[in-house]
């Protein structure tokens, strides 16, 4: 089955500053053409008992569970902080990404990024005082150096758009001098296309033409209830959607405790070809059986999507014809059956009005 997420990030490694704090940001992208909700978590690869750090001392910036958009990219941080006397040691970790409408099928693995614990720097001596009053004549001469430098290579000093209409910011942001990039990220707490967050921080100097990367809200999906299936998604009888397949025409599943039994027809005048039945083996939310037909054998993957079958197969023929791949979709027959009902009734109500009439 096709994962949902793709996860990456620009880094290999995890910085952590002298206090003990770190952060880097892993880049999640819906890949799929459907509105997914994921969940993600930190996992610390090594082994239980040997790591000097545990999971709880990572943390996700902002909700752990999410919302996107079909193809939607969004920046999601760790962080971490490393207990104090945490023994030294290089480790690593990932972030995973699982499909919270299928958890056990669904799920993604980020790549793997290495963390340093060093060990403690040595022991602070006793500051001078008096050369404080050198540095601070020497930031003042030295501040308005670096003030004209800045200005001369155009620095900008970052304003805060978060809270802002997305528009209104990124015209701000332009008559800067500044390119803004945009992250969509589906929320409830803040209405549509208001800005919740930027990278970098407000107050921050940086050069003109520099990127600034801003989060706007967006509603979230609604997502749509689920039909009304019978306990076995595959038992029944199926028909194809299209009336003219020269391919498969019907198929039969039927579960005896568990076995399944997939009996099909293929398209053949005066009548349909009756292929007979064979055992499948079910894996998750998908039927496999290969049929041996003497003259070919065809592998077949039955998918159960919604209140359909997709039904994909592969047939490889023993002489010179090609083999061949082909994707059919299947109804269950008693909606088709139903309708035809209906028509034919309608029919009928036709016929005897008119025979009143006569």
């Amino acid at each position: 089955m096709a994962r949902a997420f793709s996860i990456s990030s620009a880094n290999d490694a995890l910085r952590i500053d002298q206090q003990g704090h770190g952060e880097v940001a892993f880049t999640v992208t819906n890949v799929s053409a459907r509105p997914v909700r994921g969940r993600f978590k930190v996992k610390l690869l090594d082994k239980p008992g040997t790591a000097a750090i545990g999971a709880d001392a990572f943390s996700i910036g902002g909700e752990s569970e999410r919302s996107f958009n079909p193809n939607d990219t969004q920046q999601i941080p760790v962080r971490v902080k490393v207990p104090a006397g945490a023994a030294q040691g290089k480790y690593s970790f990932r972030l995973d990404g699982i499909n919270v409408d299928s958890p056990d099928e669904d799920y993604t693995e980020g790549p793997a990024l290495a963390i340093e614990v060093k060990p403690p720097g040595p022991a602070k001596r006793k500051f001078p005082w008096w050369i404080l009053a050198v540095l601070a004549l020497v930031l003042l001469v030295g501040g308005g150096v670096g003030y004209m430098i800045m200005k001369k290579m155009g620095g900008v000093e970052l304003p805060s758009v978060t809270g802002m209409p997305y528009a209104d910011a990124t015209e701000q942001l332009r008559a800067l001098g500044l390119v803004a990039t945009r992250t969509s990220q589906a929320t409830a707490s803040a209405p549509p296309e208001q800005v919740i967050d930027q990278s970098p921080s407000a107050s921050q100097k940086v050069k003109k033409g520099s990127e600034v990367g801003l989060t706007v809200a967006v509603a979230e999906p609604v997502t749509p209830t689920a039909p009304v299936v019978p306990a076995d998604p595959f038992a029944g009888n199926w028909v194809n959607k299209d009336p003219n397949t020269n391919d498969i025409t019907r198929i039969n599943v039927r579960d005896t405790d568990g076995s399944y039994t997939v009996h099909a027809y293929g398209k053949c005048s005066p009548q349909d070809c009756d292929w007979g039945a064979v055992a499948a083996a079910r894996s998750g939310n998908v039927l496999n059986l290969t049929w041996d037909q003497g003259f070919v054998v065809r592998k077949m993957n039955i998918l159960r999507e919604d209140s359909e079958l997709i039904v994909t197969t592969d047939s490889n023929y023993k002489d010179t014809r090609p083999s061949r791949h082909s994707v059919q979709t299947f109804k269950r027959a008693r909606s088709i059956l139903s309708n035809e009902i209906k028509a034919s009734r309608s029919l009928l109500g036709e016929t005897l009005r008119r025979l009143g009439d006569d």
